[in-house]
């Protein structure tokens, strides 16, 4: 039973989070949603690890999950300002069921889970803002985009290197 929910968790984690990469990205007001949406999963996942998690690795991680993108929250909103974008208020709802099947998990089932959703979630977000940064619309967000890809690109990496075991 065990093992049936660790792939079917693992199987939710790994779907796109959604069709990345599209025209309407390269316009600032989906980079802004879909930029604004990962930030806010990713502080919400992070809340949830640092609660019920137990590895200490993954548990710094989240830690600067929370302060990162609470930093870059307050960039993208002061960009987003500047260029005339509304932001969205909530999580979509693929990622609102991401967020809610990490919730019953706690001790290294959450850890793995957590570790596979920012390897996913990093990785879409590093294509979005390498892409938005290349060929998006000039303004504020796109040199939020340019500013803040480094550090989404040093998550990804990081989080890549975890060797967690459930």
């Amino acid at each position: 039973m065990k093992t049936a929910v660790i792939i079917a968790s693992a199987t939710l984690f790994w779907l796109p989070l959604a069709t990345w990469g599209t025209a309407a990205e390269l316009a600032p007001h989906g980079f802004a949603e879909k930029a604004a949406q990962s930030d806010m999963f990713e502080m919400e996942a992070a809340k949830l690890v640092l609660e019920k998690g137990e590895s200490d690795e993954v548990k710094a991680f989240a830690n600067d999950m929370v302060k990162d993108h609470g930093h870059s929250t307050h960039n993208l909103k002061e960009a987003a300002a500047k260029d005339r974008v509304t932001l969205p208020p909530d999580l979509s709802p693929e990622l609102r069921e991401k967020l809610e099947s990490l919730k019953p998990l706690s001790g290294p089932q959450l850890d793995a889970a957590y570790v596979s959703t920012q390897v996913s979630v990093h990785t879409e977000a590093v294509e979005l803002f390498d892409k938005f940064s290349k060929d998006g619309e000039g303004g504020a967000l796109k040199s939020f985009a340019l500013a803040t890809y480094p550090t989404i690109r040093m998550h990804l990496i990081r989080v890549r290197s975890f060797n967690v075991e459930q």
